[in-house]
């Protein structure tokens, strides 16, 4: 794999070309974390409201579409679909540009390919481990070592997990009933998955910001 840099030449002039990998030119995701890191933000906000909203509503008006604050948390509860929604779409972009990035930056520790990376992401059973995998080769790839990030990693992805089993749970309970004991095991479950929710966003922020700031970092480093 060639590797492009600023060179000096004797007359003391310097030329800058790109540096370019197996998947073309290194990509920038900054841009790119911000806005995710702020819908991360946002989505954490909308989850804290949510609980405490949650906590005063009675099952039985809520079902009934009487209570005010009932129908302040549907609306919740659709803004922040449509939040992870938008955040599932950017984190699609984020992590197939920071793979391609991986190969450029160290290809031996990369064996998943960039549009692999994303399509395991939904692929039945391989997107319970594979997506984890994947962000194990980035990190390596990226920081040029394989304990950065060893804790923390694997428990985000726990999380995540478990936030994702309980938000169907609360789907499905609502889909398929209105009652007040039905609606009152939803709420409960709301108030398990409000935290974890937020937790997941917090070590979700400190992956991307980490992994994007040692890649622009290395990059750094060989042009200097």
């Amino acid at each position: 794999m060639a590797r492009h840099l600023n060179r000096s030449h004797p007359s003391g002039a310097k030329t800058t070309v790109d540096l370019r990998g197996p998947y073309g030119a290194f990509r920038d995701n900054r841009p790119l974390r911000s806005t995710l890191v702020a819908l991360l933000i946002v989505g954490a906000m909308l989850s804290l409201f949510a609980i405490i909203l949650s906590l005063g509503i009675d099952a039985a008006s809520a079902s009934l579409n009487n209570d005010k604050l009932g129908k302040i948390l549907h609306m919740l509860a659709w803004a922040e679909h449509l939040t992870h929604l938008l955040i599932i779409v950017l984190f699609c972009f984020w992590i197939n540009r920071a793979c391609k990035n991986g190969w450029l930056l160290d290809a031996p520790k990369m064996k998943t390919t960039p549009a692999r990376a994303v399509g395991n992401l939904f692929t039945p059973l391989l997107c319970l481990w594979k997506p984890l995998s994947t962000l194990g080769e980035i990190r390596n790839a990226s920081y040029g070592r394989q304990n950065v990030f060893s804790t923390l990693l694997p428990t985000w992805w726990v999380l995540l997990l478990a936030t994702c089993i309980i938000t169907i749970s609360i789907s499905l309970l609502h889909r398929d009933g209105n009652s007040a004991e039905t609606l009152l095991i939803a709420q409960k479950l709301t108030t398990v998955s409000a935290p974890l929710t937020v937790i997941t966003d917090y070590l979700a922020i400190i992956l991307i910001l980490g992994i994007t700031h040692a890649q622009n970092k290395r990059l750094s480093l060989w042009r200097a």
